[in-house]
């Protein structure tokens, strides 16, 4: 055991800012991996587990842009699917806001990843930002579908999803209206109902992300680009 503890203090001596980040997060990751397997889910575990996931995946992009890139369009294509797949859609309301942190906690991580990938350009700067530009698309078109999602799937839940003139909602009317609040348009054809809070909800956190990402984060993405340019 000292021996062992003797060679992680080496390790840990010869290893840059990066490689130290990374390996305490995959710990805490590990950690809260395990307890959650063996049924031992206190909601302080489970922040463990999402610091350790998020603390890996941003460090990534520190260490390599295209490993970041890589892992981060996957999540973000994967997101919309994984929705549909499990239980995270609201099967019980009372986790309504367990659910929608969980969502907001994974674009976020995204959006400071892609803050990260363009801070650090340093050669290559056109197809980096070329690439930057892909993964911008990927998360507006992630965040509209992950919502269409959501407000089609709550069109099932007595006083919650959207109404039209029509009684039958359809999926496009969902990604309409996903697509007219990211944008702040709210031409008010689609509305939520009443007394929904739930959709209501949503779309008070889709409207915040959406904020994030059109008004603040590509702006800072192309005084990050310009600056490499420049040099």
């Amino acid at each position: 055991m000292k021996s062992f503890l003797a060679y992680l203090s080496y390790l840990w001596k010869n290893w840059d800012i990066s490689s130290r980040l990374f390996f305490v997060f995959s710990v805490l990751f590990l950690i809260g991996f395990f307890l959650i397997k063996y049924n031992i889910e206190p909601f302080y575990i489970q922040v463990i587990w999402f610091i350790g996931f998020g603390g890996i995946f941003l460090t990534i992009s520190f260490i390599s842009f295209f490993a970041g890139f890589l892992i981060n369009v996957l999540l973000l294509l994967l997101l919309p699917f994984i929705l549909t797949q499990t239980n995270l859609i609201f099967s019980d309301q009372s986790r309504t806001s367990i659910t929608l942190l969980i969502i907001s906690y994974f674009f976020l991580i995204t959006i400071v990843d892609l803050l990260i990938m363009a801070y650090h350009i340093s050669d290559r700067v056109f197809l980096h930002t070329l690439f930057l530009l892909i993964q911008y698309l990927i998360l507006l078109s992630s965040i509209l579908l992950t919502f269409a999602i959501l407000y089609a799937y709550l069109g099932n839940i007595s006083n919650e999803g959207i109404k039209t003139s029509d009684r039958i909602i359809q999926n496009w009317d969902a990604l309409y209206f996903s697509a007219t609040t990211f944008f702040t348009i709210g031409f008010g054809d689609i509305i939520p109902h009443s007394y929904s809070s739930i959709t209501k909800s949503i779309i008070i956190v889709q409207a915040m992300i959406s904020h994030l990402v059109t008004t603040i984060l590509w702006p800072i993405i192309i005084i990050f680009t310009t600056r490499s340019f420049n040099k």
